[in-house]
């Protein structure tokens, strides 16, 4: 059984040195059960840490170029620290970039016997789209997250989905992220969700539980203190009820996923849902990458 020290000295190693370790999943697992143990204190103690470790670079930004000004970001910051996510939309110019990738995403296959997601995981095909490094070399984003995160942020994962309508029994629904939870890949992050069409009850909304992530932890029902998924009922008897989040195209969700959220089934045939996803975090002690070493390094210019 690892202690508590040495996780956390494993999640304030340099992204240098984390980049040549391999992935321990018996650390991994050791990290989801001091998060448990602790009521998510440990993930104070590694942001406190971190950001002494690694400071966040002071930079300038010309807003009339950024995705989101200085204003915004800030906005975008406080509901975040109170809420656990914040909405807002992209600039009208990314809306036919948006359509690109919804095109793209069109032309993957499902596998029709167990999901109704299909991914595009390719980092070099991901990089193809306009919409992708628009995001990833924004400034304004960049202020916005490692302010969040209270360091130098990494960014790690980028993936995007198309998610279509099932009856119920034809799919997993845990496995498609349809049964409420929360994330831990590591110990602090931030994901960027981007609606590339437009969603509402119809097509599958992305729902919502606030303050439910590692500072509010100790007020949650001991039924919902644990790892796993949650059905609807289990949530409800605890007193929780999500927020489902709508949106035009281009809507973007900054969201600690720390707090309890899930994807909702298409009702509607005749549509689909289509999402871009990307995140960023202080470390990349945790889960098994998606993206390979090389294509990490490449990211963050490491």
């Amino acid at each position: 059984m690892l202690q508590e020290e040495e996780l956390l000295r494993l999640d304030a190693l340099s992204p240098k040195n984390i980049l040549k370790c391999a992935y321990d999943e018996y650390a991994y697992l050791e990290m989801r059960r001091y998060y448990l143990k602790s009521d998510g204190y440990i993930c104070e103690r590694s942001q406190d840490n971190i950001s002494l470790l690694r400071p966040i670079k002071p930079y300038s930004y010309s807003q009339s170029h950024s995705l989101v000004d200085r204003v915004q970001a800030n906005r975008h910051l406080l509901e975040l620290s109170d809420e656990g996510y914040s909405i807002g939309v992209l600039p009208d110019h990314l809306n036919d970039d948006c359509e690109t990738l919804c095109a793209y995403l069109d032309s993957i296959q499902i596998d029709q016997s167990s999901s109704a997601r299909s991914f595009e995981v390719s980092l070099n095909k991901l990089l193809t789209f306009n919409i992708v490094n628009q995001i990833i070399n924004d400034a304004g984003l960049k202020y916005l997250v490692d302010t969040h995160l209270r360091c130098e942020s990494i960014i790690n994962k980028i993936l995007a989905w198309r998610t279509v309508y099932r009856k119920n029994g034809d799919h997993n629904i845990s496995e498609d992220a349809m049964m409420y939870h929360y994330d831990l890949d590591h110990l602090n992050f931030i994901k960027i969700f981007v609606y590339l069409d437009d969603v509402d009850s119809g097509n599958g909304a992305h729902m919502y539980i606030p303050r439910t992530s590692a500072k509010h932890r100790h007020y949650i029902d001991d039924r919902l203190r644990r790892d796993g998924r949650f059905t609807d009922d289990e949530v409800s008897d605890c007193g929780l009820h999500g927020k489902s989040i709508y949106g035009k195209r281009g809507t973007i969700i900054f969201a600690d996923t720390r707090n309890f959220h899930k994807g909702t089934q298409i009702t509607d045939p005749r549509r689909s849902r289509y999402m871009l996803q990307l995140q960023f975090t202080s470390s990349l002690f945790g889960a098994k990458q998606s993206h390979s070493r090389k294509e990490l390094i490449m990211l963050n210019k490491l």
